[in-house]
C-alpha cells in the first residue's frame, strides 16, 4: 500500500536480499514465538507474487491464468502453514496473532481477485468455469475475514481504529 503511493514497485526482490529468512531453529527467546514471524515473512514473500503478477505488467499469461497462479501460490502456503497456527480459536484469549495472520491471508485472496471483480462489472464478460471458481474462493475468504473479525468483536481484541481489521471489513463487504 505505501509503496504505490509513493510511486514505488509494490513488491521486493528476494535477489536483492542477504539476510536469511526466518527459519524453525530460531530461538523462542524473551517468550517471543518465531513461528509467526516464519509465517508472516512466507505470505509476504507471496505478497510479492501477487503484486508483481496481478498488478504488474503481465507477461505472454493471461490476466486470469496470473490470478490462478497466485491463488495456487497462496493454498500452497497454507497447506504449508505449521499446523499450530491453521486454526483460529473460537475465543482470543492470550494474543491475536493467529487471527491477523488469518486476516491478512484472507485479505490477499480478496486482493488477488478483485481485479477480476472489476474486469466482469466493466466489460461485461461471462464467467468461465474457472472464473466461478475464482471468485468463491474470494467470497469464501471474505466470509472467513467477517467471523473473525466478529470473533475478535465479540472477545474484546478488535480495534475499531485499527488500519487492518478497517481494510478487511471494507474488502470483504465489497466483495459480499
Amino acid at each position: 500500500l505505501w509503496a504505490s503511493r509513493l510511486g514505488l514497485p509494490p513488491h521486493f526482490n528476494l535477489d536483492d536480499m542477504d539476510i536469511e529468512f526466518p527459519d524453525p531453529s530460531m530461538s523462542d527467546n524473551d517468550e517471543f514465538d518465531s513461528k509467526y514471524l516464519i509465517a508472516n515473512t512466507q505470505l509476504a514473500l507471496c505478497v510479492g507474487s501477487v503484486m508483481k503478477e496481478v498488478y504488474g505488467i503481465s507477461g505472454s499469461s493471461s490476466f486470469i491464468e496470473n490470478i490462478i497462479c497466485s491463488l495456487k501460490r497462496l493454498e500452497a502456503f497454507f497447506d504449508n502453514l505449521n499446523p499450530e497456527l491453521k486454526v483460529v480459536p473460537e475465543r482470543i484469549t492470550t494474543n491475536r496473532s493467529t487471527e491477523n495472520l488469518h486476516l491478512r491471508y484472507n485479505q490477499m485472496i480478496i486482493v488477488t481477485v478483485r481485479p477480476l471483480y472489476l474486469s466482469l462489472m466493466k466489460e461485461g464478460k461471462m464467467c468461465t468455469t474457472a472464473m466461478e471458481d475464482v471468485k468463491l474462493k474470494c467470497i469464501d475468504a471474505a466470509l472467513l475475514n467477517v467471523n473473525i473479525l466478529r470473533s475478535l468483536y465479540e472477545s474484546g481484541w478488535f480495534s475499531a481504529f485499527g488500519f487492518l481489521e478497517a481494510q478487511c471489513c471494507f474488502s470483504s463487504i465489497l466483495i459480499l
